[in-house]
């Protein structure tokens, strides 16, 4: 391949990182270098093995709509790229050998009548918990020994630019969906999730991907539907069928949740890099995780080597307390609670309790 066709190719995918909808672009592109492969970009959900979205160039737009309808669900390399990490590059053999794939109806109905397009291979662009983005190219039999060994350099050769330009795309969505959000729901580290029609997720972001890790607070039915935990009835149920707007809930694991279901121009003005044809996001789910109460008694601890009685008096020093309230609050005797402040004082290497209670409220506020 010549250097001023790869320059080409990567210029049209930094645009497609900035817009979306240039990915088709992309695939043009490629296959003017490549005029025998037929391209494709699919999405597929990593839950049930499904495409959810798909871009391609060079196929029949009818075999295309056979396969959105029907085969997207029997596609035979699908299991071996359901499974490979990252940046795995697969070659159609090594998906499923011949001997396999020629008995299947997804080669005698959908792959043969395409003059046979049994070569080629492909790579995972990003695999997360809730989806995958893949490329690949379908090669001819009777081209197969001529272009595929060409095909696969390309595609290890391409892959990173690929992967570049999905990442911005989705580093991009994420900064738009938060403008979407209710201003309760901006919490640092909130967790947000995309789901189609059908409550699939089509977006996660990093905090929303490490909850469905977890599994605990959100999860998947067996379907690849989202659940969330303490929700008992459909998402569809709490929103009642109402666009743009947001209703929130308390959660058993202590989040706060707020799902809203948008109307679909909301997402169309939107460069989403999972908004692809057969993939529209319809409602927005924000989780905002529990936050835990700063444990300054083991701050105090770490800091000055105080015991946990120590820190617990010089806490409630800061907070305003005399001798004898603490003495009250705690039952323990006034002298007993002057020996604690005594000894955090010579810990933190203060003479007064005005001082101490500076000094405590300095380090926690950090």
């Amino acid at each position: 391949m010549r250097a001023e066709d790869v320059a080409d190719i990567s210029s049209h995918i930094f645009s497609a990182a900035i817009d979306q909808r240039k990915w088709a672009d992309v695939l043009k592109s490629i296959n003017k270098c490549f005029p025998g492969i037929r391209t494709h970009i699919f999405t597929q959900d990593t839950v049930i093995s499904s495409t959810t979205g798909f871009y391609t160039e060079g196929y029949d737009p009818a075999l295309m709509e056979q396969y959105s309808s029907y085969y997207a669900d029997k596609n035979s390399w699908a299991p071996s790229f359901s499974v490979a990490p990252s940046g795995s590059v697969l070659s159609s053999e090594a998906m499923i050998s011949k001997e396999e794939l020629v008995s299947t109806e997804f080669y005698n109905d959908w792959i043969r009548p395409q003059e046979d397009i049994i070569g080629g291979g492909g790579a995972v662009i990003e695999r997360g918990p809730t989806s995958s983005a893949l490329f690949g190219g379908n090669i001819r039999e009777k081209d197969r020994e001529r272009l595929e060994p060409q095909w696969m350099d390309f595609v290890r050769l391409i892959l990173p630019m690929l992967q570049s330009g999905w990442r911005i795309n989705r580093l991009l969505a994420a900064s738009e969906i938060e403008m979407l959000l209710p201003a309760k729901a901006r919490a640092t580290n909130a967790a947000i999730i995309l789901t189609d029609q059908q409550d699939r997720p089509v977006y996660a972001n990093r905090a929303a991907e490490e909850l469905l890790i977890d599994g605990q607070a959100v999860g998947f039915s067996a379907a690849g539907k989202l659940q969330i935990a303490g929700l008992t009835h459909k998402l569809d149920d709490y929103l009642k069928g109402e666009f743009s707007s947001f209703v929130e809930i308390s959660l058993v694991s202590g989040c706060q949740a707020w799902i809203g279901k948008l109307e679909p121009a909301t997402f169309e003005a939107l460069d989403f890099s999972f908004h692809v044809e057969g993939s529209s996001p319809e409602k927005l789910i924000v989780i905002s995780e529990k936050r835990k109460k700063p444990d300054h008694v083991a701050l105090l601890k770490r800091a000055f080597g105080m015991t946990t009685a120590e820190a617990q008096v010089a806490l409630l020093i800061s907070e305003g307390m005399d001798i004898n309230e603490i003495s009250e609050l705690r039952t323990v005797s006034r002298n007993t609670v002057r020996y604690q402040v005594k000894a955090a004082l010579e810990k933190v290497g203060v003479r007064r309790q005005t001082q101490l209670a500076l000094s405590i409220a300095k380090l926690t506020s950090q």
